[in-house]
C-alpha cells in the first residue's frame, strides 16, 4: 500500500505505519520484559453494530487467581465512522472530510471494581506527574516513573515534552496531583510539590524525597461540626411538576416534626 500509484493510499498508509511505530515505542518502554504482549489477529470481531470500520483491539491483562492465573479483558473498541454518519441527522453539521473516530466500552463488572479499590483513597489520578522539557527524553521518564512506582508512589507519565512549565503546573494543581517532576537528561530531575520549586537532583534523590512525603502519617481531619436536620437547613426538592401551595407546604413539614 505504501507503493500505490494512488497517492491518497500511500499517504495513508505511511501515516498509519508512522501511528503504529510510536504505539510501539511507547509499549517498549512503558513496560518491562515479557509484560506487554500485542497480537495482532484479522479475524477479531467486537460489538461489530457499532465498530464496523476495520479496526478494533481488546486490551486484557492476566490476574492471579486461587490455583492459578486467569486473563480478563478490562476493555474493548475500534473505529465507528459509520456508525456516526448512520445516527447523524439531516439538521446535524457535517465535517468538511472524514473523520477516523475511535471510541472504547468498559464492563461495568470493571468499574465496580476499580470504584471499590479506590473509594477509599484521595481523589487525585496520581501522586506524581512526570514530563520532560523541550526534548522526549522517553527512556530517561519511564525509568523514573518506574522506580517511583516500585516506591508505592502512584505516578502518570506525559510522553510528549511540555513547552511551557505554568501550564502543566495549572494542570497539577487542577487534576490535585501533588508532584510535578520534569526530566531534564539522564539523572537530572526538576521537583516541585504544590507548586513549589525543590530544585534539579538525581532521580533517587527525587524517588527518596516523595517517598518520605507519602510515608508521612497523616493529620486527622477535623470532624466537622454536626447539626439536626431540619427543614430550615436543608433543600427539598419536591417531585412535581409544579411547587406545591404554602398550606400545602405546612402540613408536609408538620407531618415530619411528629415522626
Amino acid at each position: 500500500m505504501m507503493r500505490s500509484k494512488d497517492e491518497k493510499v500511500s499517504e495513508s498508509a505511511k501515516i498509519a505505519i508512522s501511528e503504529l511505530e510510536h504505539i510501539m515505542e511507547l509499549l517498549v518502554h512503558a513496560a518491562t520484559p515479557g509484560s506487554v504482549e500485542v497480537l495482532f489477529d484479522g479475524s477479531l470481531v467486537f460489538n461489530p453494530s457499532t465498530f464496523s470500520d476495520r479496526i478494533v483491539f481488546l486490551l486484557s491483562c492476566t490476574l492471579p487467581s486461587k490455583r492459578r492465573t486467569i486473563e480478563v479483558t478490562v476493555l474493548g473498541g475500534g473505529r465507528y465512522d459509520s456508525l456516526l454518519r448512520k445516527e447523524l441527522h439531516p439538521q446535524d453539521l457535517r465535517p468538511a472530510h472524514s473523520l477516523c473516530l475511535i471510541g472504547m466500552s468498559i464492563s461495568l463488572n470493571v468499574l465496580a471494581d476499580i470504584k471499590k479499590k479506590f473509594s477509599d483513597e484521595k481523589l487525585s489520578l496520581c501522586d506524581a506527574l512526570v514530563c520532560s522539557y523541550s526534548s522526549p527524553l522517553l527512556v530517561e521518564k519511564f525509568e523514573l516513573a518506574k522506580l517511583l512506582r516500585n516506591s508505592g508512589v502512584r505516578t502518570d507519565i506525559m510522553h510528549e515534552p511540555v513547552s511551557g512549565v505554568p501550564d502543566i503546573l495549572e494542570h497539577c494543581l487542577r487534576s490535585n496531583i501533588e508532584n510535578l517532576l520534569i526530566v531534564f537528561g539522564k539523572d537530572e530531575v526538576l521537583v516541585m510539590s504544590n507548586a513549589v520549586d525543590h530544585g534539579k537532583m538525581a532521580f533517587a534523590a527525587a524517588v527518596d524525597r516523595l517517598k518520605k512525603r507519602s510515608d508521612e502519617p497523616t493529620s486527622q481531619k477535623s470532624q466537622a461540626v454536626t447539626s439536626p436536620a431540619t427543614f430550615a437547613n436543608c433543600a427539598i426538592i419536591y417531585a412535581t411538576g409544579e411547587r406545591p401551595a404554602l398550606n400545602t407546604k405546612k402540613k408536609i413539614e408538620a407531618k415530619h416534626f411528629a415522626r
